[in-house]
């Protein structure tokens, strides 16, 4: 594949993973 479809999945995959940290957090309010 091309290099600019593994820096969208791996952009995603951060995206993804800063949310559900976030929702995480909020859980522990």
């Amino acid at each position: 594949m091309a290099p600019n479809y593994i820096k969208n999945t791996l952009y995603m995959a951060v995206v993804l993973y800063s949310e559900h940290k976030y929702i995480k957090n909020l859980g522990y309010l």
